[in-house]
């Protein structure tokens, strides 16, 4: 099914606002900054060079004073008018101060009145945006889902469709067959069992892909019924193993096989399938190799191990290996439609169990099925 991928890009975009406004806010303080250090040197270079001309005009006229040799009373009436202009000054400088205070305070609330309506704007701009992103990923979603949902149905018809010709197609392979074993001496008896042969493993391999297709149609719909019932695990081992036996030595792999009885609730039909995909999943790709089949229980599970030595499979792919048609090799060189061991764990899960995969590439496989003997939980 779809996911929705909505968050992620929410995150994005909430980051890139975050930096925005903290680009906006440095923006906005140094310029405020800078404006007040200007304003501040100004007014510093403004009281030096008032000092300085004070500084430079108070020494002329001591000078002037003591060269024309003015008298104490003199003396001291100058220095009194200094004292009094000085207190000017000083009353002066914290008028000054006092009214550049408040226009810094005002260039502050200015700022800020600025900032709060940068923000404002992004934030409507930012909601405006994800009004029509979310409308945008809600009809991807459901257009998504439309198609899955057609798909799904042509799956199951087609499966359907191509399943009815295959029936009446066997049977008349097998009366052919009977009919050419009337004669099994001629040469034209021969010829026909060749073409007899060929066509019945063709039928047979349609088949197969005709019920995994069936299989994947009733998973995806919700379809996949339980018919729990007590089960021998073994016996389903032995005889998954019994009728693939030949299918192994043709493909040049010996089967060892450890299964002893297991007792267990389970779906009989479902659990064959389960062994039966693992096992030809391991004759498939075990290059001719020994395959082990093991079946083991502990206090409450019991535990399904099927091994390879054949190519392998990348970690990397571990988890992909068990979706819809995937595969961890090219389509060209194996056949098959991908969907054995996305059934698999479908079956498994359905019964509360797990599947793993062990495996290296060059190295071979180790598929773990674990069921509770218990059953699922219905």
């Amino acid at each position: 099914m779809a996911t929705d991928n909505r968050q992620p890009e929410r995150d994005r975009t909430n980051s890139s606002l975050r930096a925005e406004r903290r680009h906006t806010d440095d923006e906005l303080a140094r310029n405020g900054g800078l404006a007040e250090e200007r304003a501040d040197d100004v007014v510093d270079r403004a009281r030096d060079q008032a000092d300085t001309t004070l500084g430079a005009a108070r020494a002329k006229s001591d000078a002037k004073m003591e060269a024309a040799g003015a008298s104490v009373e003199a003396v001291a009436t100058a220095k009194a008018q200094r004292e009094d202009e000085d207190s000017a000054l000083e009353t002066e400088h914290r008028t000054a101060d006092f009214l550049l205070e408040g226009e810094r305070e005002q260039r502050e609330r200015a700022i800020a009145g600025l900032l709060e309506a940068d923000r404002a704007q992004t934030d409507k701009h930012l909601l405006l945006e994800r009004a029509l992103f979310d409308e945008r990923v809600a009809r991807i979603l459901a257009e998504l889902a439309e198609a899955l949902r057609i798909r799904d149905e042509f799956i199951a018809v087609a499966s359907h469709e191509l399943r009815t010709p295959l029936t009446p197609l066997a049977l008349r392979l097998q009366s052919l067959a009977r009919v050419v074993a009337r004669q099994p001496e001629s040469q034209f008896a021969h010829e026909v069992n060749r073409y007899i042969d060929t066509a019945k493993r063709q039928v047979k391999r349609l088949t197969a892909l005709v019920a995994d297709l069936l299989d994947v149609s009733r998973i995806a719909s919700g379809k996949l019924t339980l018919e729990l019932e007590p089960v021998d695990f073994g016996a389903v081992v032995r005889d998954v193993a019994g009728r693939h036996r030949s299918q192994a030595e043709a493909a040049g792999s010996s089967l060892e096989i450890d299964a002893p009885e297991i007792m267990g609730r389970w779906d009989e039909l479902l659990l064959d399938q389960t062994v039966t995909n693992l096992l030809e999943n391991a004759i498939q790709y075990g290059l001719g190799k020994p395959i082990r089949v093991r079946l083991e229980a502990t206090s409450d599970t019991a535990r399904l191990t099927v091994q390879d030595e054949g190519i392998g499979i990348a970690p990397d792919d571990f988890s992909r290996i068990f979706g819809r048609f995937e595969r961890a090799v090219p389509g060209r060189s194996y056949g098959g439609l991908g969907l054995g061991l996305y059934t698999c764990r479908a079956i498994v899960e359905a019964m509360d169990g797990s599947v793993a995969v062990q495996s290296e590439l060059g190295r071979g496989s180790k598929f773990t099925v674990e069921l509770p003997l218990s059953g699922p939980v219905v």
